[in-house]
């Protein structure tokens, strides 16, 4: 996922709540090994590549102009007035291509469970781009642990082999609980010991073990404080920029901001405390963009659609995403 038209950030998140969801309510226990590819692009090794492409019977010719984009490459360093020699690029993809995205997907492909991504499936993995999600299910916690220890191992080979390095600060591994049960032990990356954790980051989205998202939630509304509080400073009634602006200024920060994964973390049982939130914060957003009064009556923030509601913003975005 990520690096192709059709498919965005979304995707993930559905694919990787969904599937857990699916796994808990036939009873197994769901365990997370998430990873980063340290220097993705630079670690690219070319021959590695051109064999990844002839493998999947990739035409003879595309392989000859990937071969000729990869090789004879140099750079120069420049330090104010100074010029360096050109240094030659024996490895990695250019930074700054359209075509280095894809060929990257193609060249850690072998890091993902080939298999189809079905709800069914008892191990998926996950990718976009340099980060990786592997998500394993049994009906016991041992079983689990073993199936994603085997998993670790397999990366660290493909790891070895194409000289890429895994970032160890951002190594994570998490129990997906819908129950308590007894988790011992810890989990063994090479020579790392990774303790299991309670929430961990992925993509800019907070997951927890029982996918609650209310350590998501808080953040999300500091954010959202944060920001009014930024805006709070250029949009006055008697000076900064004007009215239009405001409006477009507000909408495009504060909606892509708030309602940033909204579509797995706003959910029936949070429906309440969510839609409440939504709402003060249109409120506090319109009064900003039009300089009405705290006394002001919601009704007349309402009138002639001054902002865009955030609520309606995040029912669109979810009909938009499964229509």
């Amino acid at each position: 996922m990520g690096g192709r038209p059709g498919r965005s950030i979304y995707d993930a998140f559905v694919i990787l709540t969904s599937w857990i969801k699916a796994q808990w309510r036939k009873g197994k226990i769901v365990l997370g090994l998430f990873l980063d590819v340290s220097s993705a692009y630079p670690s690219v090794v070319s021959d590695c590549l051109v064999q990844i492409l002839t493998e999947k019977v990739c035409p003879p010719y595309l392989i000859s102009v990937i071969k000729s984009f990869l090789n004879n490459r140099s750079t120069i360093m420049k330090l104010d007035s100074y010029l360096s020699d050109p240094i030659a690029i024996e490895r990695g993809l250019p930074q700054g291509s359209p075509l280095s995205v894809t060929l990257y997907l193609l060249y850690n492909s072998a890091l993902l469970v080939d298999n189809l991504l079905t709800l069914d499936d008892q191990e998926i993995s996950l990718g976009f781009v340099d980060d990786v999600a592997h998500l394993v299910s049994d009906s016991s916690y041992d079983e689990s642990l073993k199936k994603l220890q085997e998993r670790g191992n397999l990366l660290l080979e493909w790891g070895l082999k194409h000289g890429a390095v895994f970032d160890k600060k951002k190594a994570k591994v998490i129990v997906f609980l819908h129950k308590k049960i007894a988790t011992q032990g810890s989990f063994l990356f090479g020579d790392q010991e990774l303790k299991f954790d309670k929430d961990l980051k992925w993509l800019g989205l907070i997951l927890d073990q029982k996918l609650a998202f209310k350590k998501q939630i808080a953040r999300t509304k500091a954010i959202f404080l944060s920001s009014y509080s930024q805006l709070a400073r250029i949009i006055k009634v008697t000076y900064g920029i004007n009215n239009q602006e405001a409006k477009q200024l507000v909408s495009a920060v504060i909606q892509s901001r708030a309602l940033y994964g909204s579509l797995v973390w706003f959910t029936k049982r949070n429906e309440k405390s969510i839609s409440s939130f939504l709402e003060t914060a249109h409120n506090k957003c319109v009064r900003l963009t039009t300089g009405f009064l705290k006394q002001t009556p919601i009704a007349f923030l309402k009138h002639d659609g001054v902002l865009k509601s955030l609520l309606n913003a995040h029912t669109r975005l979810s009909h938009n995403y499964i229509y």
